[in-house]
C-alpha cells in the first residue's frame, strides 16, 4: 500500500508540475503582451486571418502563446493587470521549484505520504463497528464467485499471485515484453499458466508432497506486484519450496491420471483418485532419488501422447499406456536416457495437428510439426529437436500449441510478452529459429513459457 501510495503522490505531483508549467508559459507571453499591448490590439484588428502567425513573428511567442492572447476579448486584453499577472508569475516560479524538489528528493515525497495517512488516522481511527463472519449456509464460497480467466505466477523465493489475463497484451516477436512483477534480492518468476477461479490447484514440493488450494484463494495482484508468499496460504514446511503447480479442472474424470517427470528423467504415472481429500499438513506425492528433483506435472487421459524435451535439444514422445500405475510413494521409472551435460527442462501433451514450440535461453525459438516426431519406446535418447548455437544458449522451455494459441514468455528479470503463435516461425526440428524476445544480449534469459487461448 505504501508503494502504491508513493506512486500516487508522484503522479499527483507531475501532474501539477506539468500544468503549473503550461500555465507560467502563458502568463509569460501576457506580461509581454501587456507591454506592447496597442501594437498587439492594431495586429489583431487589422489581420484578416493570420494575427497568430503576425504574433509569433513580430514579439516571437510561442502557438500557445499566441493562442491564448488571441482567445482573450479584446477589452479584457486591454484591462489586464500587470501586477496581478507578475504575482502570478511568481506564486507560480515557486511553486514549481517546491514541486521540482519533491520529485528529486525521495524523503520530501515520504514526508507528504506520512502527513497525509497521519490526518486519515486522526479523521477515522475509530474501532471497526460491524463484525464480519462466514454464514454456515449450504453452498460454496466459489458459487458466489464469478468463474474468470487468470494467470497465476510463482517466483523461485515461493512468492504468488494471481493476476487478469487482460494485464498482457499480444505483442510482435521480438520486443522487450512488460515488466510481470517488482523482483526482489535475486528472485524471478519460476512458472506462469493460465488457469480459472474455480479450478483447484495442487502445489508439489521439493520434498515430494502436495497441497490444495482453491485458484480463488490465491490474492489477485496488480501485474507489477510481488505478491503474497506461498508460506501464508498452505502449511508447508519452512525448508520447504513449491517446485511445481497443477490446475484442475472442478469437473474432474475418475479415469485421469498425473504424470510427474524429473530432472534426471525419470516419469511416474499415479491416478488421480489417489490425490482426493488432500489434508492441510499435505500428502506424499512422489519420491526422488538423490540429487533429481521435479520438472513437471501432467494431468492425463489414456492412450495420450506425450513429449520430453532436454536442455541440449533432445526429445522423445511415448504413448503414457506404455506406464503402469504406480503408488504414490513410488519413484518412477526411466523416461528418457540423458547425456551427462543433459537434463528434462519440460514435458507436455501433445495432440494431431500441434505443433511443438521450442524456446531458448537467449529468447530464440521456432515451432515445428509434430508430424515430425515419432512416438517412440520410452527409456531411449530420443531425437533432436533443437539445433543449440552460441547466439542461442540451451533450450530453457518448450510447449505443444496450435496456430490459434498465445503464449507468454517469461524471463528472469520478470519481463513477458505475449506472442500469437501463428507469429512464431514453422521449421524443420534440428534449427534453432528466430528472436521471439529480446533479452539485452544474454544479460536476462527465458525461464518459462505459458500457453493462454481463448475460449
Amino acid at each position: 500500500y505504501l508503494v502504491h501510495q508513493e506512486i500516487v503522490v508522484r503522479r499527483r505531483t507531475q501532474f501539477d508540475l506539468n500544468k503549473a508549467k503550461a500555465r507560467i508559459h502563458i502568463v509569460e507571453g501576457l506580461l509581454k503582451a501587456i507591454d506592447n499591448i496597442d501594437e498587439i490590439i492594431h495586429i489583431i484588428r487589422t489581420s484578416y486571418d493570420d494575427a497568430l502567425e503576425k504574433l509569433m513573428q513580430r514579439f516571437d511567442f510561442s502557438e500557445i502563446q499566441a493562442q491564448a492572447i488571441l482567445d482573450m476579448r479584446l477589452k479584457r486584453l486591454q484591462g489586464l493587470e500587470k501586477e496581478k499577472l507578475q504575482s502570478e508569475f511568481d506564486e507560480l516560479t515557486a511553486l514549481i521549484e517546491k514541486l521540482t524538489e519533491i520529485l528529486n528528493n525521495r524523503h520530501l515525497l515520504l514526508n507528504i505520504i506520512k502527513e497525509e495517512l497521519t490526518e486519515i488516522k486522526t479523521k477515522y481511527s475509530d474501532d471497526r463497528r460491524t463484525k464480519i463472519l462466514r454464514d454456515e449456509g449450504d453452498f460454496e464460497e466459489e458459487e458466489l464467485l464469478e468463474e474468470e480467466d487468470m494467470f497465476i505466477t510463482i517466483t523461485n523465493k515461493g512468492y504468488i499471485k494471481r493476476i487478469s489475463t487482460d494485464a498482457y497484451k499480444v505483442q510482435h516477436r521480438g520486443g522487450r515484453g512488460v515488466n510481470a512483477m517488482g523482483m526482489k534480492d535475486g528472485d524471478f518468476i519460476k512458472d506462469m499458466f493460465a488457469t480459472t477461479t474455480h479450478q483447484d490447484l495442487l502445489f508439489f514440493t521439493n520434498k515430494g508432497k502436495v497441497y490444495s488450494l482453491k485458484a480463488y484463494e490465491v490474492p489477485e495482484a496488480s501485474r507489477t506486484a510481488r505478491g503474497s508468499n506461498i508460506i501464508n496460504l498452505i502449511q508447508i514446511d519452512a525448508d520447504e519450496n513449491v517446485t511445481q503447480v497443477l490446475a484442475l479442472d472442478k469437473d474432474k474424470e475418475d479415469d485421469q491420471f498425473i504424470i510427474f517427470i524429473t530432472k534426471n528423467g525419470k516419469v511416474k504415472k499415479t491416478s488421480l483418485s489417489l490425490y482426493e481429500n488432500i489434508r492441510k499438513t499435505g500428502i506424499i506425492a512422489i519420491k526422488f532419488d538423490e540429487g533429481d528433483e521435479l520438472i513437471d506435472v501432467k494431468l492425463v487421459e489414456k492412450n495420450e501422447n506425450v513429449i520430453i524435451v532436454t536442455k541440449k535439444g533432445m526429445s522423445l514422445q511415448f504413448n503414457v499406456d506404455q506406464l503402469r500405475d504406480l503408488s504414490r510413494n513410488a519413484i518412477g521409472v526411466k523416461a528418457i536416457t540423458l547425456n551427462k551435460d543433459d537434463e528434462v527442462i519440460s514435458f507436455d501433451l501433445v495432440k494431431d495437428n500441434e505443433f511443438l514450440a521450442v524456446i531458448s535461453e537467449n529468447g530464440y525459438g521456432k515451432k515445428t510439426e509434430l508430424s515430425n516426431y515419432t512416438t517412440q519406446n520410452r527409456g531411449g535418447k530420443g531425437i533432436r529437436t533443437y539445433k543449440i548455437a552460441k547466439k542461442t544458449g540451451d533450450v530453457a522451455c518448450a510447449k505443444a500449441l496450435k496456430n490459434e494459441d498465445e503464449i507468454l514468455l517469461i524471463s528472469k528479470k520478470a519481463e513477458v510478452i505475449r506472442i500469437k503463435a501463428e507469429g512464431i516461425s514453422t521449421l524443420s526440428r534440428n534449427t534453432s529459429g528466430v528472436l521471439l524476445k529480446n533479452t539485452d544480449k544474454g544479460e536476462d534469459a527465458i525461464v518459462a513459457v505459458a500457453k493462454y487461448f481463448e475460449e
